[in-house]
């Protein structure tokens, strides 16, 4: 038995429109399932926890990075298997699993996939499986989340990318990785447990799911048009090498900062500075068909 945490407003109505064909996909497979629909923030961490405590083995998230975000908070310490359903805006941990964001497809790969452990990150605000971010990356999530115009998907993440940079300003932060400190001026700290973000965003290429490590890209002070010049390549990598780039591979961070940052995890703003962070080792279980980013396959 699956049972399905849905957020059907998530992908600006797309996993409503998706749930008859997710259905049809299940039915057509013989596996038996059960629904339960989201009605407010957090309240997937509440379907989740209630479904682990009365036995359940799988529990799907459908919906985009944050409803798997949710899922994942309520399944942790418990023995479930989480089950990705893409139908968001980001699709990230998805993408780092190798599910593909078409819904039947989706279906297909998971009913056949095998179970598989993966790390995830935890701070004192929240777990995640995709990203921790803060500065750039919570201003544009923060903006895709509160204007719910008609684009979709990267669309959506990369027009707010648009409006937000105009009032970028680069924060002193003080950053201890496995207890070495580093001072830096930052425009945007991304402490990646997957290797994607943003809806396909390549900032993490030493990333994988299993690796026991969270990854950190700094990206520190730069000019306006020098950063627009350096998002679009993110998505194949090729922000790797610029001299305003830094990357480094830690167990556990610490971040302070001269001001209050909010943060953003799994594509999910909320909570703030400062950061306290590691990573948890093959901490959660998930449906994961080959290919996905692991440290074998």
């Amino acid at each position: 038995m699956w049972h399905i945490v849905v957020n059907p407003i998530a992908g600006r109505g797309r996993t409503q429109k998706a749930l008859p064909l997710m259905e049809s996909a299940l039915q057509a497979r013989n596996i038996p399932y059960r629904l339960y629909l989201t009605k407010a923030p957090r309240h997937a961490t509440e379907l989740a926890r209630e479904l682990v405590q009365n036995g359940a083995e799988v529990v799907g998230a459908m919906g985009g990075d944050g409803t798997a975000h949710e899922v994942l908070n309520g399944l942790i310490g418990s023995d479930a298997t989480l089950a990705v359903v893409p139908t968001g805006t980001g699709n990230d941990l998805a993408r780092g699993l190798n599910i593909p964001l078409e819904i039947s497809a989706a279906v297909g790969a998971l009913a056949s996939a095998p179970t598989r452990t993966i790390d995830y990150g935890v701070d004192t605000d929240a777990a995640f499986g995709v990203i921790l971010g803060l500065g750039f990356t919570s201003e544009v999530m923060t903006h895709v989340n509160k204007y719910k115009d008609f684009l979709r998907g990267p669309l959506a993440i990369a027009a707010a990318v648009v409006k937000v940079i105009h009032a970028l300003t680069p924060e002193e932060m003080e950053i201890e990785l496995d207890g070495k400190k580093v001072c830096r001026k930052t425009v945007a700290v991304f402490i990646m447990n997957s290797c994607w973000t943003g809806g396909g965003m390549y900032v993490a290429p030493e990333a994988k799911l299993n690796d026991g490590l969270l990854h950190v890209c700094l990206v520190n002070e730069l000019s306006r048009l020098d950063l627009l010049a350096l998002l679009p390549k993110v998505y194949s990598g090729g922000h790797v090498g610029h001299p305003a780039v830094e990357f480094f591979a830690c167990r556990t961070i610490k971040i302070s900062a001269a001001r209050s940052m909010t943060k953003m995890f799994d594509g999910t703003v909320y909570g703030s500075t400062p950061v306290d962070a590691h990573i948890v080792l093959g901490g959660i279980k998930v449906l994961a068909p080959s290919g996905g980013r692991f440290v074998s396959n």
